[in-house]
């Protein structure tokens, strides 16, 4: 089983800690296969006291799918405009 840092993002996106061995020009994303995974819970914990701002929490792999599920049906929503017909009702 591996571990996930995760933290509150805005418009109740979950962000994953990135595994830096994948990129260096972010330290956050909402893709999971770019985050880092962790094979201990308290090394995960243990990163995760490190940082300061977002109420990182540690999640299971199989919680963290479905985060980024969540995620995109978030993403899916903020994408939609308020006034189209479709979120009317109108279509």
């Amino acid at each position: 089983m591996s571990y996930i840092v995760v933290k509150n993002g805005r418009d109740n996106i979950k962000l994953f800690l990135v595994n830096r061995n994948v990129t260096k020009k972010k330290w956050w994303t909402i893709h999971l296969h770019d985050a880092i995974q962790f094979r201990k819970e308290s090394a995960a914990e243990h990163s995760a006291s490190h940082l300061r701002f977002g109420d990182c929490f540690v999640a299971t792999y199989e919680e963290a799918q479905k985060l980024e599920k969540d995620n995109m049906h978030e993403l899916a929503m903020l994408d939609e405009h308020p006034f189209s017909s479709e979120a009317l009702g109108q279509n």
